[in-house]
């Protein structure tokens, strides 16, 4: 599969502390990955966005991650770590798209959001309605004639009081070619 980037991330202590904490309470945990591919300025080629919403049904002994257009289920807490560790295959950009570029980098910021109870049920209703297509395009108009503004309702949806914590981290990868990548050069 030489047609596309992707990019993968190990996060070992993804589900401890206060994470760990929260998902066996029965709480949601949203996670927010963006990914940015740069150029050798650090100018913006490409992004992707991807959401999780995790929660842990008390009743059920499940895991639950939800993301737009699917979910998973997990008999433990264990499988589901293993499916995030080391998470692969995130497709960031076509290559045809990118051939040329040189001393390329990919910048990966992770949210976690530790969300109560009301507010999670209220972004799960939201984000994961079918309707609601369009969460990665702030502004696009849509058929009913009005324009949506992601960012200003998820600032609506987040008081200070609804968000039990957050976390953020970032990581830049090493620079690198795609000719590089698919064409490595070898050891004398």
């Amino acid at each position: 599969m030489n047609d596309t980037l992707a990019y993968r991330f190990n996060c070992a202590n993804l589900f401890s502390g206060n994470v760990r904490k929260t998902l066996f309470s029965g709480l949601p945990v949203l996670i927010e990955l963006n990914a940015r591919l740069l150029d050798e300025n650090d100018r913006l080629v490409s992004l992707t966005i991807n959401k999780y919403r995790l929660t842990y049904d008390i009743w059920e002994d499940r895991y639950l991650q939800e993301n737009p257009g699917r979910n998973r289920s997990f008999t433990s807490l264990k499988a589901l770590e293993k499916w995030w560790n080391p998470r692969d295959s995130l497709i960031i950009a076509p290559v045809k798209t990118i051939a040329d570029a040189q001393n390329l980098a990919i910048e990966l910021k992770m949210r976690i959001i530790l969300l109560t109870r009301t507010q999670g049920q209220k972004l799960k209703d939201w984000v994961f309605s079918t309707n609601e297509t369009e969460e990665n395009l702030p502004g696009g108009n849509r058929d009913t004639g009005f324009k949506l503004d992601l960012n200003r309702l998820v600032s609506l949806f987040f008081r200070r009081s609804d968000v039990i914590e957050q976390f953020e981290t970032k990581k830049n990868s090493d620079r690198f070619n795609v000719t590089g990548l698919f064409h490595p050069k070898k050891n004398k």
